[in-house]
């Protein structure tokens, strides 16, 4: 979201966007003073770009796969429109690969891309997986609706969730 962000910066000069701890919610359009169509296809678009495509993986996640990764069988869940699937398990593979082995994706409908399955949810995969030990997300809201699936929930901070502990204490708690 961060580089979302900064990609639209450059391309908005008569907007005054919010910076990245500002977005209290998320989606974030009415604070970005969109609506939210343009919100997510400006968001498509980002995904889709070579800005997206080399984001790094931030620093305190790639230190503890690293050293916890090899530990564990690691699913990546994601929501997002089939048009972005790809190019998000490209990144994923490609930075991740060593711990990796699984890639989900909840799809999200979009009005030129309308899917019969769009009632899926991060949930559902959940338990057609058989349910996970640990399950990590920044929306409050998928966490909620999984931990009846899952023995440890933990939220990533964002600016737009209620966590308060910092990214490297929450993957402190997976052991």
């Amino acid at each position: 979201m961060a580089d979302w962000l900064v990609m639209l910066s450059g391309t908005s000069a008569s907007t005054v966007l919010p910076e990245y701890h500002q977005l209290t919610v998320n989606p974030p359009h009415e604070l970005c003073g969109m609506s939210i169509n343009e919100y997510l296809q400006s968001l498509d678009h980002f995904r889709l770009s070579l800005r997206a495509s080399q984001m790094e993986v931030r620093q305190p996640v790639l230190s503890w796969f690293m050293s916890q990764g090899h530990r564990f069988e690691h699913h990546v869940l994601t929501a997002r429109p089939r048009t972005t699937v790809s190019a998000a398990a490209e990144w994923v593979f490609s930075r991740l690969g060593t711990w990796v082995r699984h890639f989900h994706f909840v799809p999200a409908v979009r009005a030129d891309d309308p899917l019969p399955d769009s009632g899926d949810s991060k949930s559902r995969v959940i338990s057609s997986i058989g349910g996970s030990d640990y399950f990590v997300d920044d929306l409050e809201s998928n966490i909620s609706q999984s931990q009846h699936l899952v023995r440890h929930c933990l939220t990533v901070p964002q600016p737009w969730n209620r966590q308060s502990l910092s990214l490297v204490d929450v993957l402190n708690q997976i052991h």
